[in-house]
Formats: structure tokens, sequence, C-alpha cells
């Protein structure tokens, strides 16, 4: 074989590989499905750090001053004496027995306070796995279809809790620092698309109380639908958003998702020379780890 040819061969191998090693780096890039999963109750409590517990070797058997605490016959005599007591003064309160009884204004005070008492107020957690994102296909060029995935971790919010009854919740995300799997796709959403330069934020506020069925109970799941107000891309919209919530060791995780047509909020699908079409519909998706804050 002359040298001439071994060159071609040996020139047309480096081109093969090279192109073998491009395509594994476009794949690696693009194809490699690596999007986060969609929000989901179960992911979102496991988020949650594991409470470290205390060990009691002891557990069951008493100890020198639990034992010390054990009742004499000294204190025997004395409770006995007290329960005489506490009959007699009954059985003298037998003649006026309308004296024990509230009246119909003291009732409902007293409900009132219990009301007041119940109401609490949340906040999101701080440390904690807090987002608001975006879920849209798009095609790329040259690759196909794919599914992008930006998420921010910039999220503010109040939340009211009267017994069972979510009274009022607001919540504010930075669209700013909003963070997918390709840094080129973020700039562009900076003025295009979500034109997060010039709309900044996006807010979510209940218009209607959302009731759970009971009041907070460890380990309780609550599937409910907040009806409230979207405003993305400076458009306000009525929505009704599915959500679940569970309350654990203290803490209540939200998390929720719902489908936007992005012309409701005049969103034009940005496009770009990798990016050939974008989907005119995705997922705006949360999740909410809150804490009482009062």
């Amino acid at each position: 074989m002359k040298l001439s040819q071994r060159k071609v061969i040996g020139a047309t191998i480096i081109a093969g590989v090279l192109i073998i090693a491009a395509s594994v780096g476009i794949w690696a890039m693009f194809l490699n499905d690596d999007a986060p999963a969609p929000v989901s109750l179960e992911d979102a409590v496991a988020s949650l750090s594991t409470p470290t517990e205390v060990a009691n070797d002891d557990a069951g058997e008493p100890t020198e001053n639990e034992a010390a605490t054990e009742p004499t016959a000294t204190d025997t005599t004395t409770a006995a004496t007290e329960s005489d007591t506490a009959a007699a003064t009954a059985t003298t309160s037998d003649g006026d027995a309308s004296a024990a009884e509230p009246t119909a204004t003291e009732a409902e005070s007293a409900e009132s306070s219990g009301s007041d008492a119940a109401a609490t107020t949340w906040g999101i957690a701080a440390d904690s796995e807090t987002f608001v994102g975006y879920r849209i296909g798009e095609e790329l060029a040259t690759i196909g279809t794919t599914e992008a995935v930006g998420r921010t971790s910039s999220v503010a919010g109040v939340v009211t809790i009267n017994g069972s009854v979510v009274e009022s919740a607001t919540f504010e995300a930075n669209m700013q620092d909003l963070t997918s799997d390709d840094s080129r796709r973020d700039q562009t959403l900076e003025d295009r698309g979500l034109e997060t330069a010039t709309y900044p934020t996006a807010t979510f506020a209940l218009t209607e109380p959302v009731e759970l069925g009971s009041e907070l109970t460890d380990g309780a799941i609550y599937s409910v639908v907040a009806v409230g107000e979207l405003t993305l891309h400076g458009v306000t919209q009525p929505v009704e958003m599915q959500m679940e919530a569970q309350y654990t060791n203290g803490v209540l995780v939200v998390v929720g998702s719902l489908a936007i047509q992005l012309a409701d909020y005049n969103i034009t699908p940005p496009t770009t020379r990798i990016a050939l079409a974008v989907d005119d519909h995705g997922t705006l998706e949360m999740q909410l780890i809150l804490s009482q804050t009062s």
C-alpha cells in the first residue's frame, strides 16, 4: 500500500473518531435526559432532613429520681382528705347549679377566643428545597425533541391557617434566578419568552379560602384545589391549581402544578439557532416547604 493511501485511510479513521466523539458530546449535552422529575409530594417530603433521634438505653426503667416520686403513706392520706373536701364542695354546689353554667355571652367569647388562638402564620422554611419553575417541550437543531426544566429557589410567601381552613396565601418568585441545565437557555429568557429582565417576578395569591378537611395532624396528607390569581409576564389570570400537602415533624410540605398556555400570558415561545421550536404550552411547578412563624 502506498504511503499516500495510508495517509488517506488514517485521515478517514481520525475523522470518523472525531465525528463519533462529537456525536457523543452532543448526546451528553442534549439527549441525555437528566431533567429533574415532575414535582411529587413523596419526593418533596423525602427532601427534608431526618431529625436526629436521642437514644434512651434505659427506656421503661425508672430512674432514682422517678422512684423518689412514688407516693408515700402520708401523700395517700393527704390525697384522700383532698378528695373528701372536693366531694363536699360539689354537694354544696348542687343547690345552685345554674351559678356554674356559663352564659351565652361567655360561651361566644370563649369560642371566639379559641378561633383566634387556632390561627397560625407560615413562611418559607430556611435552607429548604423550596422552588418554583417551568417545564416545557422544545425541539433542538439536529437533536430532536427534549424537555426543558428551569427552577428558582428565590421564593417568598406567607400563609395563614385557621383550624382546618387556609384563609390566605401569597407567594412571589424571583424569575431572574431561574436556572436550567443550559446557561444559554437561561440567558435567552432574559429578553425573550419569559423576558425575566422586564418581568422579574411571578406571584400567586389565593382568592378563596381552602378547606383542608381537618386540622393539621402529623403525617396527614391533604389534596386540594387552590383557587387564586397567577401573575406571570406582567399578566394576571384566574387559575385553579391542584395541590397536595403533608404535615410532618412540624413542617408543612406543599407541591402543585398548573398547565399554562403561553398566549394567555402574552408569552411568545423563544426560538434560537439551537432551539428551533418551543411548545406553546408548558407547566408551572412549585414545591414549598413551610414552617410556622407565629
